[in-house]
C-alpha cells in the first residue's frame, strides 16, 4: 500500500506486507510477521510486526536537512533504550531517535 500528500495513511496486513507513505505528518502501518513500513516526511508516524522494519526521517535544524532513520523491530532501542515493540507506533524526536507516537 502507498499514499502520498500532507497528513496521509497507508496500511497493509498479512506476513512480508509492505507500506510506504510520503508527505508530512504521514503515516504508515503493516501489520504481520516480517512487515516493512516506510514515510518520508517530517513528524512520520511508522509501525510494523514482529520480525519487521521501520523507516521515516526527522528534520535537523541545526544543519537545515533531513536524515533518514531505520529501525529493527525487536532489535533497535529508542530513546529510553527499551526495544522497539512490534504493532506500536513510533517516530523521531527532534535528536533522531525513536519514541512511541502519541
Amino acid at each position: 500500500a502507498a499514499s502520498s500528500g500532507d497528513f496521509s495513511k497507508a496500511a497493509s496486513s498479512g506476513d512480508f506486507s509492505k507500506t510506504a507513505s510520503s508527505g508530512n505528518f504521514s503515516t504508515a502501518a503493516s501489520s504481520g510477521y516480517n512487515t516493512l513500513a516506510f514515510a518520508a516526511g517530517n513528524d512520520s508516524q511508522v509501525k510494523a510486526g514482529k520480525g519487521g522494519a521501520i523507516a521515516t526521517a526527522w528534520w535537523d535544524s541545526k544543519k537545515e536537512r533531513f536524515h533518514a532513520v531505520a529501525g529493527d523491530i525487536g532489535i533497535t532501542k529508542d530513546s529510553k533504550g527499551k526495544i522497539l515493540k512490534p504493532d506500536t507506533f513510533y517516530k523521531l524526536n527532534a535528536k533522531g531517535k525513536w519514541e512511541i507516537a502519541k
